[in-house]
């Protein structure tokens, strides 16, 4: 009977040992990137980060988690390259409850999310930063930095699905000085003194403000700054204008119009076939780069009713 037993033991623990080897391997087609719009920034500068989970398997990859820092699974590290110090992550986490599982990402497609890491590292601003306190956003002062981060993948709503832990790549760059770029400190400063400008809040007059000016800004680093603050007062007609003005702007960042895509899609209430015929547009006009992968899991999104709200 003891040798029964045993037997039936072993072979249970050989059938864990394949189960787990067969998600090891399926995880490791699982890839986990970041990519930055930039590799030097000035100071005040929004700091555009893509985060993509890729299913390089020939299976589906079910149950994907919502990769926005504020969700709480994808965890950022971001270290001072000069001190070696990790720095403290701020913002709010939001409380996630699942009713059932998270978003599935079909053999070699992607999903990915943009986000400002002002949001989510460095220094309450300083008097002189007037736009970033008005849209209480972080400062990160001059240096040079390094950023990565890890996630649990899965929900855990399905609880056949073992847990996927990712890690990924590695970005490094650097932040400078506002007066090193004294014309964009000039343009910025330009805008923030202005009567308008006299509060910590984003006000109507502040709006109006940033809107006025928002193209002598579609060449600066400083071009999503002054977006945010004009973004209440923007129509999809203008943030297509800004999109179309990118697009042929010289050596601009692809991310700056993921950012513009993604923004729409979140600010502006629509149907779901409005949204998807919209995202069928940018998607038509737009082919590889970071665009056209932002546009596919907004549209991932829509067709599978996860992780947005309609």
């Amino acid at each position: 009977m003891r040798a029964v037993v045993f037997g039936i033991c072993l072979a249970l623990c050989a059938l864990c040992h394949v189960a787990g080897a067969e998600e090891s391997s399926g995880a490791a087609s699982i890839e986990l990137t970041l990519s930055i719009d930039d590799s030097v920034y000035l100071a005040s500068q929004p700091i555009i980060v893509s985060v993509c989970v890729r299913n390089g398997s020939r299976d589906v990859f079910d149950d994907l988690v919502p990769l926005d820092p504020a969700d709480g699974f994808l965890r950022l590290r971001l270290i001072d390259s000069d001190t070696g110090v990790i720095l403290q992550k701020y913002g709010t986490i939001r409380d996630v409850l699942f009713s059932n599982d998270g978003i599935t990402i079909p053999p070699g497609e992607v999903q990915c999310e943009v986000f400002d890491l002002l949001y989510h590292f460095g220094r309450w601003p300083t008097k002189d930063q007037m736009l970033l306190k008005s849209l209480a956003m972080y400062a990160l002062p001059p240096g040079r930095y390094e950023l990565s981060g890890s996630i649990s993948a899965r929900t855990g709503h399905n609880k056949a699905l073992l847990p996927v832990i990712l890690r990924s790549n590695s970005v490094r760059f650097q932040v400078k000085s506002a007066g090193s770029n004294a014309s964009q400190e000039a343009l910025l400063t330009s805008l923030t003194s202005r009567d308008q400008w006299r509060t910590n809040k984003l006000s109507p007059a502040n709006v109006r403000s940033a809107r006025d000016h928002l193209r002598e800004f579609i060449s600066s680093p400083y071009f999503l700054l002054a977006y945010r603050a004009a973004r209440p007062s923007l129509t999809s007609s203008d943030v297509d204008s800004l999109d179309q003005l990118l697009e042929r702007r010289k050596n601009a960042p692809a991310l700056w119009r993921a950012v513009l895509v993604w923004d729409d899609f979140e600010r502006v209430a629509r149907s779901d076939s409005e949204r998807l015929n919209r995202l069928d547009g940018i998607e038509q006009r737009t082919r590889g780069g970071p665009v056209e992968d932002v546009t596919h899991s907004l549209k991932m999104r829509v067709q599978q009713q996860k992780y947005y709200s309609p």
